[in-house]
């Protein structure tokens, strides 16, 4: 979804975040709520993907990462300062009968 306000283009898209159930990131999903607010953070300085996109909550705390599908665009805006996110949960998915909780975020750019 696409639409414009005051010449400023803004996008609204939905994705799973990508490495949840690591480095103890389960007990923080688990204490998400739809709508809450979460910010992504680049991580040039990662081993594994210089591309790197935190996702984390506005306390700090990281509940995982942008999926390497998307994390080229976004590192690169977030890098440039070429627009701005918003980014929300959507929904806290599984974590019944021993499951590990998922997190699906909903993230608005605005250009």
């Amino acid at each position: 979804m696409s639409k414009s306000t005051e010449g400023a283009v803004m996008s609204e898209f939905y994705m799973k975040v990508a490495g949840v159930t690591f480095g103890g990131r389960q007990r923080t999903v688990a204490r998400l709520k739809s709508g809450q607010e979460l910010v992504f953070i680049p991580e040039p300085s990662n081993s594994y993907d210089n591309h790197a996109v935190k996702v984390c909550t506005t306390g700090g705390e990281q509940i995982g990462y942008v999926a390497k599908e998307h994390n080229y665009q976004i590192f690169c805006n977030l890098m440039n300062k070429t627009g701005s996110y918003k980014v929300y949960v959507s929904n806290v998915t599984g974590g019944g009968m021993g499951s590990n909780y998922g997190c699906n975020i909903r993230v608005v750019y605005c250009q």
